[in-house]
């Protein structure tokens, strides 16, 4: 369409209060002839009241694509609120998108009610993953999480204001939907908002609380809850056993050791276990980790390991069941020595899924820096403080999210021990950064400060540029 490349132009544009006005103008009389262009008094004002995003003192191309949005929707006498919630999160090109083909008008929304459902939702998730743990059943009323039923009371409710019909009563059907984005199935006031359009709660590839699940928890403080954490806190909980000098390498082979073992044998596990620089307390930690192969995992007496990560295959396809290896090497397969079921130990899907899976790409970074810095590059160093670190200087941190917003709102929240580096990177996993415009919508979202001083960088590309550096030295 010709109006596309003229949209697009916009993206480096520069101007006054004036000279934007006009270009506002000229677009809402080829786009929207109906509405009636904003006056450069109002667009000062929607700049002040946030509605227009602020890079310095002129008017930006951006700032001129915003106000063609909001002089159309306010024409549906929507809520500023309601606005600028939904244009926040999109992209320029999607902004572009909405104002070439305008998508079903918006439904009046209260931010703080939405949050608040999805918030109760994700933590619903996490409370009733907990409670299978403990051996519970889905769906018996007594053991249905508080949060889980309020989230769906709320869901029902915003189904009943605009006019849709209420599918979120089944505790079944609604854990079922958390494997999909919630703008595939949550209540219209939902799915239009960007902060949680793209949010999958359940990971559908291990069935437990995704990353973007833990993050929307965090919202509303319910940090305690989230699994990731609590793996974490276990493990330093073991740790406490051992003299402070002797954690680091501990908390170090114990992660190393699950990472590079998805699939392990007893006597594998059984010699970790008697390591020296091991305690009982953090020994017993991996009765946690591991449970034994069930038949179904197996092929006859044996259950069939992967080459490259040594997790089980599944049986007759002989596919690699740890996602990331998966799509890393689907092209080039390779299987390793099967092992037999009754020595197999698996590691549960919350391992897999927060620590077995993002560390092939955290071992792929370490082992390609480890060729370039020598012995300076460090895995996990300090207990965790990142997970790849170039002496003191340099701190990377690889993330896995299927959802960038998710991942901006966790790293706005806090950069974790990453603060601690002078120079700090975000390494975003091969399959997330591959996605299109995966990366511009993760460093949109970040604050402008955070924006400043983190690098966002796929894990080819942070090896790429170190290689580069430390070349020209």
């Amino acid at each position: 369409m010709e109006f596309l490349i003229n949209l697009a132009e916009y993206g480096h544009w520069k101007g006054t209060p004036q000279e934007a006005c006009r270009e506002v103008a000229i677009l809402v009389n080829q786009l929207f002839p109906s509405v009636v262009a904003p006056t450069e008094r109002v667009m000062r004002d929607w700049r002040s009241e946030g509605l227009l995003t602020r890079s310095g003192h002129k008017f930006s191309g951006r700032n001129i694509l915003e106000a063609v949005y909001v002089a159309h929707q306010r024409t549906l006498q929507l809520s500023v609120s309601t606005i600028n919630l939904v244009m926040s999160g999109l992209s320029d090109n999607d902004l572009c998108q909405q104002l070439l083909s305008p998508a079903a008008p918006l439904v009046e929304v209260d931010p703080i009610r939405v949050e608040k459902a999805v918030v109760l939702l994700a933590h619903g998730v996490l409370r009733q993953f907990q409670a299978i743990r403990e051996g519970k059943t889905v769906g018996i009323s007594a053991d249905i999480p508080l949060p889980l039923r309020q989230a769906q009371a709320h869901f029902a409710r915003f189904a009943f204001e605009q006019g849709q019909a209420d599918t979120f009563a089944s505790v079944h059907e609604v854990l079922a939907c958390c494997t999909r984005p919630l703008a595939e199935w949550a209540p219209a006031v939902v799915r239009q908002d960007n902060r949680f359009a793209s949010a999958v709660l359940l990971d559908p590839a291990y069935r437990v609380p995704s990353e973007d699940c833990g993050a929307i928890a965090e919202l509303g403080s319910h940090a305690e809850d989230v699994v990731e954490k609590q793996l974490y806190r276990l493990l330093m909980q073991a740790l406490e056993s051992l003299g402070e000098a002797e954690r680091d390498a501990a908390y170090l082979l114990v992660r190393e050791f699950i990472a590079k073992h998805p699939l392990v044998t007893r006597e594998e596990l059984r010699e970790l276990r008697n390591s020296p620089r091991l305690s009982a307390q953090v020994a017993e930690f991996f009765d946690l980790v591991y449970e034994p192969a069930h038949a179904a995992q197996a092929e006859g007496e044996w259950v069939r390991r992967c080459g490259h990560c040594n997790s089980n295959l599944l049986p007759a396809k002989g596919t690699c069941t740890l996602a990331s290896c998966h799509e890393m090497h689907h092209l080039h397969p390779l299987e390793g020595v099967a092992v037999p079921t009754k020595q197999a130990l698996l590691a549960r899907p919350e391992i897999r899924k927060y620590w077995c899976d993002p560390a092939q790409e955290e071992l792929r970074l370490y082992n390609g820096l480890r060729t370039l810095f020598g012995d300076t590059v460090q895995l996990y160093p300090h207990q965790d403080r990142c997970d790849v670190a170039i002496g003191d200087d340099i701190g990377i941190d690889v993330k896995d999210y299927q959802d960038p917003v998710s991942l901006a709102r966790k790293l706005n929240h806090s950069l974790g021990g990453l603060r601690l580096y002078p120079r700090k990177i975000l390494a975003v996993a091969t399959r997330r950064a591959g996605q299109a415009q995966y990366l511009d919508r993760l460093r949109e979202q970040l604050l402008p400060p955070l924006r400043r001083t983190l690098q966002v960088l796929s894990v080819d590309q942070v090896l790429k540029i170190l290689k580069e550096e430390q070349r020209h030295g």
